[in-house]
Protein backbone atom coordinates (compact mmCIF):
# COMPACT_ATOMS: atom_id res chain seq x y z
CA UNK A 1 0.00 0.00 0.00
CA UNK A 2 3.05 2.33 0.49
CA UNK A 3 4.28 2.03 -2.78
CA UNK A 4 0.83 2.62 -4.55
CA UNK A 5 0.86 5.46 -2.27
CA UNK A 6 4.08 7.22 -3.30
CA UNK A 7 3.47 5.87 -7.34
CA UNK A 8 0.55 8.71 -6.77
CA UNK A 9 2.93 11.56 -7.29
CA UNK A 10 6.00 9.93 -8.88
CA UNK A 11 5.38 10.60 -12.10
CA UNK A 12 3.58 13.98 -12.17
CA UNK A 13 6.18 16.02 -13.79
CA UNK A 14 3.07 19.27 -14.08
CA UNK A 15 3.38 18.77 -9.78
CA UNK A 16 6.86 18.40 -9.49
CA UNK A 17 7.67 21.36 -11.12
CA UNK A 18 4.78 23.56 -9.33
CA UNK A 19 6.70 22.47 -6.22
CA UNK A 20 10.14 23.05 -7.30
CA UNK A 21 8.85 26.65 -8.30
CA UNK A 22 6.54 27.36 -5.07
CA UNK A 23 9.65 29.18 -3.41
CA UNK A 24 9.35 31.89 -5.73
CA UNK A 25 6.05 33.07 -5.33
CA UNK A 26 5.72 35.61 -3.36
CA UNK A 27 3.41 34.38 0.32
CA UNK A 28 1.26 37.92 -0.26
CA UNK A 29 0.44 36.72 -3.58
CA UNK A 30 -0.56 33.05 -3.18
CA UNK A 31 -1.88 32.46 0.53
CA UNK A 32 -4.96 34.47 -0.27
CA UNK A 33 -5.73 32.03 -2.96
CA UNK A 34 -5.59 28.99 -0.63
CA UNK A 35 -8.63 27.65 1.07
CA UNK A 36 -8.35 29.09 5.01
CA UNK A 37 -7.30 25.35 6.30
CA UNK A 38 -4.91 25.21 4.00
CA UNK A 39 -3.12 28.17 4.72
CA UNK A 40 -3.59 27.37 8.32
CA UNK A 41 -2.54 23.57 7.39
CA UNK A 42 0.96 25.84 5.71
CA UNK A 43 1.40 27.74 9.67
CA UNK A 44 1.37 24.27 11.22
CA UNK A 45 3.86 22.68 9.31
CA UNK A 46 5.81 26.25 9.17
CA UNK A 47 5.71 26.36 13.17
CA UNK A 48 7.19 22.42 13.47
CA UNK A 49 9.63 23.18 11.07
CA UNK A 50 11.16 26.20 13.07
CA UNK A 51 10.65 24.10 16.05
CA UNK A 52 12.96 21.44 14.76
CA UNK A 53 15.61 24.27 13.67
CA UNK A 54 15.04 25.32 10.25
CA UNK A 55 14.83 29.18 9.63
CA UNK A 56 11.98 31.05 9.04
CA UNK A 57 12.33 31.36 5.43
CA UNK A 58 12.96 27.57 5.15
CA UNK A 59 10.26 26.55 6.88
CA UNK A 60 7.92 28.71 5.11
CA UNK A 61 9.42 27.31 2.02
CA UNK A 62 9.16 24.13 2.82
CA UNK A 63 5.99 23.95 4.54
CA UNK A 64 4.63 25.43 1.41
CA UNK A 65 5.61 22.91 -0.79
CA UNK A 66 4.54 20.15 1.58
CA UNK A 67 1.12 21.33 1.41
CA UNK A 68 1.09 21.64 -2.13
CA UNK A 69 2.59 17.42 -2.39
CA UNK A 70 -0.84 17.27 0.31
CA UNK A 71 -3.15 18.66 -1.28
CA UNK A 72 -2.33 17.51 -4.50
CA UNK A 73 -2.86 13.87 -2.84
CA UNK A 74 -5.77 14.49 -1.20
CA UNK A 75 -7.25 17.47 -2.54
CA UNK A 76 -10.87 17.40 -3.16
CA UNK A 77 -11.35 14.15 -0.38
CA UNK A 78 -12.32 13.96 2.92
CA UNK A 79 -10.22 12.56 5.65
CA UNK A 80 -9.97 11.41 9.68
CA UNK A 81 -6.54 12.75 11.31
CA UNK A 82 -6.35 10.29 14.35
CA UNK A 83 -4.97 12.31 17.55
CA UNK A 84 -3.87 10.96 20.80
CA UNK A 85 -3.11 7.22 21.11
CA UNK A 86 -4.40 6.11 18.12
CA UNK A 87 -2.15 8.72 16.01
CA UNK A 88 0.97 7.79 18.04
CA UNK A 89 0.28 4.11 17.33
CA UNK A 90 -0.13 4.77 13.56
CA UNK A 91 3.30 6.64 13.49
CA UNK A 92 4.97 4.00 15.55
CA UNK A 93 3.41 1.71 12.73
CA UNK A 94 4.73 3.50 10.03
CA UNK A 95 8.21 3.81 11.48
CA UNK A 96 8.58 0.39 12.11
CA UNK A 97 7.23 -0.65 8.51
CA UNK A 98 9.67 1.66 7.00
CA UNK A 99 12.78 0.85 9.22
CA UNK A 100 12.01 -3.05 7.77
CA UNK A 101 11.28 -1.82 4.70
CA UNK A 102 15.41 -0.45 4.98
CA UNK A 103 16.57 -3.79 6.52
CA UNK A 104 16.39 -3.28 10.06
CA UNK A 105 15.34 -7.37 11.44
CA UNK A 106 12.40 -7.69 12.31
CA UNK A 107 14.16 -9.02 16.04
CA UNK A 108 15.32 -5.69 16.48
CA UNK A 109 12.39 -3.89 15.82
CA UNK A 110 10.62 -5.94 17.92
CA UNK A 111 12.54 -5.76 20.93
CA UNK A 112 13.28 -2.41 20.30
CA UNK A 113 9.48 -1.12 20.12
CA UNK A 114 8.91 -3.89 23.13
CA UNK A 115 6.06 -5.61 20.64
CA UNK A 116 5.60 -9.64 20.33
CA UNK A 117 6.46 -11.50 17.12
CA UNK A 118 3.25 -11.84 16.34
CA UNK A 119 1.91 -8.28 17.14
CA UNK A 120 5.41 -6.96 14.81
CA UNK A 121 4.54 -9.54 11.64
CA UNK A 122 0.41 -8.89 12.00
CA UNK A 123 1.68 -4.54 11.88
CA UNK A 124 4.56 -5.30 8.80
CA UNK A 125 1.79 -7.18 7.16
CA UNK A 126 -1.11 -4.82 7.57
CA UNK A 127 -3.25 -8.08 8.63
CA UNK A 128 -6.66 -5.90 10.45
CA UNK A 129 -7.33 -9.71 11.68
CA UNK A 130 -4.14 -9.00 14.12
Amino acid sequence: MKTQQADLLADDTHLHALIDRIDCVDEETLQPQWPQLLAALVDVMDNELQRQGFTVPQSRCLARKMAAALAAYAGGRNYYLPKGDSLLTALRDDEIFHRWQQGTSIETLRKEYRLGQIQCQCQLNSDPLC
